[in-house]
């Protein structure tokens, strides 16, 4: 059997450290991935039912008139709002 020459061999080898080198920077960036709190999962939910209710405002004021509709507005725009200061709250958080 012959025996490679030495820059085939050595070629092979740096690139091999190369494949090395990458792997490993890639499992210590995936590893360093900032993990999501329970605090930060409530707090955008609570942003979600925020949005979710502004939305259900818009359009129930387009599609129908019901009987005093400054009740909904008042009602519906303040519990967004305190949704979405509470869920501020939980996402900024620290524990």
């Amino acid at each position: 059997m012959k025996k490679l020459p030495k820059i085939i061999t050595q070629n092979f080898n740096k690139k091999n450290l190369a494949n090395k080198k990458n792997s490993c920077n890639f499992a210590k960036r995936f590893n360093q991935r900032k993990e999501a709190t329970i605090n930060e999962k409530i707090g955008d939910w609570l942003m979600d039912v925020a949005k979710y209710i502004v939305t259900a405002i818009i359009i129930t004021s387009f599609l129908g008139s019901f009987g005093e509709p400054w009740k909904v507005y008042v009602l519906g725009i303040s519990i967004a709002f305190a949704s979405f200061i509470v869920g501020i709250f939980y996402i900024n958080k620290k524990l």
